[in-house]
């Protein structure tokens, strides 16, 4: 009959629980700003914040992250396919908003931590504003037990070890966890603030040589076999092989001759086009 929506219930609920869930995730965006307003205050007038406060403001930070991107997730499912694009780039502006805020608390922290040069003094105290930047991007580690070694070398030389606080490594961690290691870190361990508990914590769950060796012996033993001719199959071969042998070396593990009788054996495309 005229003027009866013959709009599909569901399709009306999910849309609307999607603007809920955006209305929500515009009001963690809000709190965001507001620490970072107050910080960029802070940066004309140290008083105006405490050190407390700032540590405050980090683990507040931290959470609003967390629970920005839960809700950024169940907004995705929630839409169609057409707007994700439009979607990712609210992400893309938090997460600019949200690092450009933890930054200011480490430069804040790291001023306050410089000696005060003596009142009769005439040198001029330097205080170093700008955060040292990383020696290399930080990795990234997908839950793969397999890739944890080569993640956690990688992120204990260019985190772990270093002079940040820990709310920013714990924030660096939070970041590099993607796939299905994502959601790992959880707000408790943000609220708790220790990075070395959660790395700990982190470690005894992938850390696992047993495992890890079993996953690369299957990884061998699993060789797809290669046609004669294919170039392209044949480079993907030979990285497959080098990255489940290097992951076995890894664990002090030495198979050269080993290794070479398992792919001679595993791909018999190979062996008899000799």
């Amino acid at each position: 009959m005229g003027g009866q929506d013959h709009t599909p219930k569901r399709s009306q609920d999910e849309a609307t629980d999607a603007k809920v869930l955006i209305h929500q995730r515009g009001q963690i965006k809000r709190r965001v700003t507001l620490i970072n307003n107050m910080l960029e205050e802070a940066k004309e007038d140290p008083t105006k914040v405490s050190q407390t406060q700032l540590k405050v403001f980090a683990k507040k930070l931290d959470v609003h992250y967390q629970e920005y991107s839960a809700m950024h997730q169940e907004i995705l499912e929630s839409i169609p396919s057409s707007k994700l694009d439009e979607q990712d780039k609210m992400l893309t502006a938090f997460d600019v908003l949200h690092t450009e805020a933890m930054n200011t608390i480490e430069k804040l922290s790291e001023a306050r931590s410089q000696p005060m040069a003596p009142a009769d003094s005439t040198v001029t105290q330097q205080f170093i504003l700008q955060q040292q930047p990383l020696r290399a991007p930080i990795p990234s580690f997908d839950g793969r037990v397999e890739n944890w070694p080569k993640f956690q070398t990688m992120f204990e030389d260019i985190v772990a070890k270093g002079n940040d606080s820990d709310a920013m490594k714990l924030h660096h961690l939070d970041k590099a966890l993607v796939g299905d290691a994502s959601g790992c870190i959880t707000v408790k361990m943000i609220q708790d603030n220790n990075f070395e508990q959660t790395w700990k914590q982190l470690k005894s769950q992938f850390e696992n040589p047993r495992v890890i060796v079993d996953t690369h012996l299957a990884g061998l033993l699993d060789l797809k076999p290669v046609l004669k001719g294919n170039h392209k199959e044949l480079l993907e071969l030979v990285k497959t092989v080098q990255r489940h042998v290097g992951g076995l070396e890894y664990q002090d593990i030495k198979i050269y001759k080993l290794s070479g009788h398992i792919v001679i054996t595993s791909v018999p495309h190979l062996n008899s086009s000799q």
